[in-house]
């Protein structure tokens, strides 16, 4: 008689589990091979930042001009703040604390105008009411490090700029070029001017090139590709050795 042990055909996983677990390792494959990709993005950007540093401009670049021709350079400006019409970008937080960014209009000495970042400012008080931002509109020169308007991972709607009697300063949550400049009403380059951190005049500044490092990135892809391997091994586990040892018995 034929021992039924050896006849039996092995126990495979069910055609769902087979499914399931392929659909599951593809997710975690493509999320790690999405932060790698991330992680070579951050290097890309901190590596064009460190070559802008070394780069001083001293006027605003043409407004045809792409971005990684101007983006991160120090850039060395002569004219005046002005103090009456000032913008403050909403939900800014630093150390856990929300707050605002400051956008102060600085009239430059041929004329034009550009917005510079002084920093960021905690909110305090009640949700309507604004902080005083006094800056003295002597004329002066000023260092800043020249870079894009801050943008959202997902922007659920535009900005308007509001009515020309609206009072200053005005409050956004991640206004478009084209929001700030109907706004104010005059011709503004799509950029920001970041306040040095040792000019005065500023609040809170320290600026970030990247908000996430690329070694974090990289410990997402690998934390990622671990669990691959885990499901992998489960489903090897639970599929096939243990269904194996338990048809024997």
């Amino acid at each position: 008689m034929t021992n039924p042990e050896y006849t039996a055909r092995p126990p495979r996983p069910p055609i769902w589990a087979t499914l399931a677990t392929l659909l599951g390792l593809g997710v975690f494959l493509a999320l790690g091979h999405w932060q790698l990709q991330r992680a070579e993005e951050k290097r890309l950007i901190l590596a064009e930042a460190e070559l802008g540093r070394e780069e001083t401009l001293t006027r605003l670049p043409a407004a045809h001009l792409p971005e990684t021709l101007w983006r991160y350079r120090t850039v060395v400006l002569a004219g005046r703040y002005e103090a009456a019409r000032q913008v403050l970008l909403d939900n800014m937080a630093q150390d856990g604390q929300v707050g605002y960014q400051v956008l102060t209009p600085f009239w430059l000495d041929d004329g034009d105008m550009v917005l510079v970042n002084r920093g960021w400012l905690a909110a305090e008080g009640p949700r309507g009411e604004l902080p005083a931002l006094a800056i003295d509109e002597a004329p002066r020169e000023l260092v800043g490090q020249l870079n894009r308007l801050p943008r959202p991972g997902l922007r659920l709607g535009g900005n308007e700029p509001g009515d020309p009697e609206d009072p200053w300063p005005r409050r956004f949550l991640y206004p478009e070029h084209e929001t700030l400049a109907a706004a104010f009403g005059e011709p503004l380059t799509d950029l920001q001017v970041q306040l040095a951190p040792d000019q005065p005049g500023g609040y809170s500044r320290r600026w970030e090139v990247v908000n996430m490092p690329p070694e974090r990135h990289l410990g997402y892809a690998l934390q990622w590709f671990a669990f691959a391997a885990v499901l992998v091994v489960i489903y090897v586990w639970l599929g096939f050795i243990r269904g194996r040892k338990i048809g024997r018995t």
